[in-house]
């Protein structure tokens, strides 16, 4: 099952947004956590609570971290270098190796950090 009731607004800069409300996200972290992490401590209200402090329910929330020379995006605000470390070294595959592209998809995001948390 996919994503429940994704909204997607116009930005200033003309690009589609997928904004997902707090409950939207809550709902698809226990999701993702559910399916991934169970008998895990991964805890689905801190992936949510990472999600809307890091984001704002902004699937495609971009920032570049200038100190380490590297972008961080997505819901979760997840680096790629990092993302790829979790997936490539420590198993974390189930969305596949991740790309720039892959960590603004919603439940890549949510999967990653969960991962980066168990």
């Amino acid at each position: 099952q996919k994503l429940t009731k994704l909204k997607i607004i116009m930005a200033s800069d003309n690009q589609k947004r997928i904004l997902l409300s707090p409950k939207e996200i809550l709902y698809n972290a226990r999701r993702v956590v559910q399916t991934h992490f169970s008998g895990k401590t991964t805890d689905p209200i801190m992936v949510a609570s990472i999600a809307l402090i890091e984001s704002s329910g902004d699937a495609n929330a971009y920032r570049w971290e200038a100190h380490i020379n590297e972008a961080s995006s997505g819901l979760c605000q997840t680096l790629l270098s990092t993302a790829v470390w979790l997936a490539k070294d420590m198993g974390y595959k189930a969305y596949g190796v991740p790309t720039d592209k892959s960590l603004r998809d919603p439940e890549t995001s949510l999967y990653l950090c969960g991962a980066y948390l168990t």
